[in-house]
């Protein structure tokens, strides 16, 4: 009979994880780090700080393993007491966020954690796609998985209540980088096969994405959008009651916040190619007129038309291009 000091020494001695062979300690990572918020499935990240060793060896499996998962919830409408009611969406899962439906794409520029660009799998459910939010999203993604390393990534989008505009919200997806697969799924049938037809079917469609440069617009509006709002509140505060030079810079004034005004109407907008490119036109003449005004260059007639030049040729083609899309 084993004596209790015999005993207690049993109970007390300490399990050690790399004792085990190399297969069973793959198994418990596997069971402990998977992450699927959507499943119910959380990883218990605190395996990977026991010590450098266990990181080493289960870090890959965790990063293979994860699923990154974003739901926007059904819209709720605001009880305040306003002439006209607000609605609102929950962005729940990996990322959390409360979004209005007013709320213009650039909001979305630093959504996605860097994070995704590791993960193998992404999944988006959308309740519906009554507003814009489902497009600015996918925009931002766009954006986002280009600066991914593998070779690889899965991207399942669910509708769950689908309507007839799901080709003019799932535009963006024409601009996943190549190594994205997309998985996509409504409870409209036929929007389901028109937006497979339009995006999705073929090899060629896949191959030929172009490089993804429509976000760089909303990009440069976020940083530019302080600069001009400075210069346009400065002239108000120098210029408005002198009677010297005032028939040139509100005009210049005017100019300015006439197509900013438009900028920022562009990005609350749904887009196709066309206006990804308009986008763009309008900041990079917007960003020469800021480079103008910091390099002290005194804006005259002659610049004026210039810059009008450039905001009416792009008015001249906005009608064609629109047509065309």
């Amino acid at each position: 009979m084993d004596s209790p000091q015999t005993t207690a020494e049993a109970e007390l001695k300490v399990f050690r994880l790399m004792d085990l062979a190399p297969e069973l300690r793959n198994r418990i990572y596997e069971y402990a780090l998977v992450q699927n918020r959507f499943q119910e499935q959380l990883a218990n990240t605190a395996l990977l700080r026991v010590s450098k060793e266990v990181h080493r060896e289960a870090k890959g499996i965790f990063w293979s393993q994860a699923t990154f998962c974003t739901r926007i919830s059904r819209p709720k409408t605001s009880t305040c007491t306003l002439p006209m009611a607000i609605k609102s969406h929950a962005i729940i899962g990996d990322v959390t966020m409360r979004v209005e439906e007013s709320t213009a794409l650039d909001t979305f520029i630093d959504f996605f954690p860097s994070a995704i660009l590791r993960v193998p799998r992404i999944q988006i459910e959308l309740f519906s796609i009554d507003s814009m939010l489902p497009h600015y999203l996918l925009y931002c993604l766009a954006s986002t998985l280009h600066r991914s390393d593998l070779r690889e990534q899965d991207l399942t989008i669910t509708i769950q209540y689908g309507t007839n505009r799901e080709r003019q919200m799932a535009y963006p997806l024409l601009r996943m980088p190549p190594h994205v697969n997309i998985f996509y799924h409504s409870a409209d049938k036929a929007s389901e096969k028109e937006v497979h037809a339009w995006y999705l079917e073929g090899n060629k469609v896949k191959a030929h994405r172009p490089a993804c440069t429509l976000f760089d617009a909303p990009v440069q509006m976020k940083q530019l959008r302080p600069k001009i709002q400075t210069y346009l509140h400065a002239w108000h505060e120098k210029f408005d009651g002198q009677k010297e030079g005032y028939g040139l810079l509100p005009k210049e004034r005017r100019l300015i916040g006439k197509y900013a005004k438009r900028m920022d109407e562009k990005l609350k907008s749904c887009a196709g190619l066309f206006s990804d490119r308009l986008r763009m036109a309008y900041t990079m003449t917007l960003a020469r007129w800021v480079e103008m005004k910091e390099a002290g260059v005194v804006i005259g007639d002659t610049e004026l038309r210039q810059l009008k030049r450039s905001f009416t040729m792009l008015e001249d083609e906005k009608d064609d291009g629109e047509a065309k899309e």
